[in-house]
């Protein structure tokens, strides 16, 4: 299984993902990161890693001018989800199938880049912050939001799946929540 088909889900579970988790989870952590930033007028904005497009909507709300809105995932079904769900508004909107560390946008091409909880999953992370560094301008803004530690719940899941499963169900369980050392992510 090559990197690229190891994070494929099938249409019906970016479905999924988009009607529960987006609005339990993941458009409130979009709202909680956009209400800490100053959106500059007319921002060319990339959300990488951006699932069904959380973060991307959430954006086309708080910018008041025309601005160019880009979402890459490189799940393909995330980018369907996107696509049906990108609003018609100002906005120019792009989702496209594309891995971090290697992303089909120009040098220097966006001013604000968000990373939503997808840092963590990527196989090669400095290759995806200097691809990431690549696309953004200078002076541009990078935004990325990981999880501070496993929540407790997910202790308890780990610790149900080790015993009655395996090792590799248990690990797989924490696996979002793993990377969130303070000192290795800056």
């Amino acid at each position: 299984m090559t990197k690229n088909d190891q994070f494929q889900l099938s249409t019906n579970a970016a479905e999924s993902y988009e009607r529960q988790k987006v609005p339990a989870i993941f458009a409130p952590l979009a709202e909680a990161t956009l209400s800490s930033i100053a959106m500059p007028p007319g921002a060319s904005v990339l959300d990488v890693a951006c699932g069904t497009g959380a973060v991307a909507r959430a954006v086309a709300l708080r910018l008041v001018e025309p601005s160019i809105i880009t979402g890459s995932d490189l799940n393909a079904a995330m980018i369907e989800v996107a696509l049906q769900n990108t609003p018609n508004d100002i906005h120019k909107h792009n989702f496209v199938v594309a891995s971090a560390d290697a992303m089909p946008f120009d040098d220097s091409e966006y001013d604000l880049v968000f990373c939503q909880h997808g840092l963590q999953f990527f196989p090669d992370k400095p290759a995806a912050l200097a691809e990431i560094r690549r696309v953004m301008r200078n002076g541009g803004n990078l935004f990325v939001t990981c999880w501070a530690g496993i929540p407790p719940m997910f202790h308890v899941v780990q610790d149900v799946l080790g015993r009655h499963i395996g090792e590799a169900a248990a690990k797989s369980a924490v696996a979002p929540f793993v990377w969130n050392d303070g000192a290795s992510i800056s």
